[in-house]
C-alpha cells in the first residue's frame, strides 16, 4: 500500500502548485497503479476544516485516475469541525482510520486537548453514516494500560 501525506505549508502531497490533487491521482493510476493507498494530513489544524477539502479532492483525484485502488484515510478528530467528517466520508474513501491511541484512563496524558469520547464518537459516526465503510483505529501499547 503506497502512503501519501498532506502538508500544509507544500500543498496537498508535499507538490507545490494547484495540481497536486491531480497528481496524486495520477499517480495513483499510472504506469504501476496502486492497489492500496494510505492518505494522512500533516498540520491539520492550519485548516479551517480540519483538512476535510483535502481529503475530499484528494479522493475525488484518485477515484477518477484510479477507480479500482482501495483507499484508505487516517483523520484528525476534526474538532470542532462540524461537517468535516461528513465530508470525507460522503468523498467514499474505503476505509477511515482514526488513531484513538490508548485506553480511557490514559488518555488525557497521552493526547492533552482531545476527548476518548470525542475519538470513539467519530468513528461511530463515520459507520453510521455508511454501513459498508470499514472503520479503524490504533493503538499504542506500554503506556501503562
Amino acid at each position: 500500500m503506497r502512503h501519501a501525506a498532506v502538508d500544509a505549508e507544500l500543498g496537498a502531497f508535499g507538490e507545490e502548485g494547484g495540481g497536486e490533487y491531480v497528481e496524486v491521482g495520477q499517480g495513483a493510476g499510472g504506469r504501476a497503479p496502486q492497489r492500496g493507498l494510505f492518505a494522512d494530513l500533516f498540520a491539520q489544524d492550519q485548516f479551517a476544516d480540519g483538512g476535510a477539502e483535502q481529503f475530499v479532492r484528494s479522493i475525488a483525484e484518485i477515484r477518477r485516475c484510479a477507480p479500482a485502488t482501495t483507499l484508505e484515510v487516517l483523520t484528525p478528530d476534526f474538532r470542532p469541525k462540524e461537517g468535516a467528517l461528513e465530508a470525507v466520508v460522503g468523498a467514499a474513501p474505503d476505509v477511515v482510520n482514526h488513531n484513538v491511541e490508548t485506553v480511557s484512563r490514559l488518555y488525557r496524558r497521552v493526547r492533552p486537548g482531545a476527548s476518548y469520547r470525542h475519538s470513539l464518537d467519530l468513528l461511530r459516526r463515520a459507520k453510521d453514516r455508511a454501513p459498508e465503510l470499514f472503520t479503524k483505529s490504533g493503538f499504542m501499547l506500554g503506556l501503562g494500560e
